[in-house]
């Protein structure tokens, strides 16, 4: 069965720039029993996260197409690309998107039942059974 972070609580998250990574840490709660996950994006070329509210609560990460995020976030995309965001340099929209496709890059939603929801851009995405972090 694959895993989930359904019902997962954020512990945190890091951005690796160099890395070109997102890591989430999550939890979640059952009883007295707690299981950990980690949601590591790899070959990350854009994200976006909105309403960080610090007690985020997960409701799923489901891989959508990069066409769809583009066409979702438009003015986003045409407000940051004088800002080199993303890291591509395209001429037009459909320029964006072939790059993007080329590249092997999918398309990930995060959304939520409380707090942080977004997306993001990456080349893969791995859900990982994780250890407790360290007090």
């Amino acid at each position: 069965m694959e895993r989930s972070v359904h019902d997962h609580v954020l512990l945190s998250y890091s951005v690796r720039c160099r890395d070109k990574e997102i890591h989430l840490h999550t939890m979640y709660l059952d009883g007295n029993a707690s299981e950990y996950t980690d949601v590591v994006f790899s070959g990350v070329l854009a994200y976006h996260f909105e309403n960080d509210n610090l007690n985020t609560i997960f409701f799923d990460i489901a891989e959508v197409p990069v066409r769809q995020i583009y066409a979702e976030h438009k003015a986003l995309f045409d407000r940051l690309k004088n800002y080199g965001w993303p890291e591509v340099n395209y001429t037009s929209e459909e320029h964006l998107l072939q790059t993007v496709e080329q590249r092997g890059v999918r398309g990930y939603e995060l959304s939520s039942s409380y707090g942080l929801y977004g997306w993001v851009w990456a080349q893969s995405m791995a859900v990982n059974e994780a250890d407790a972090p360290q007090a």
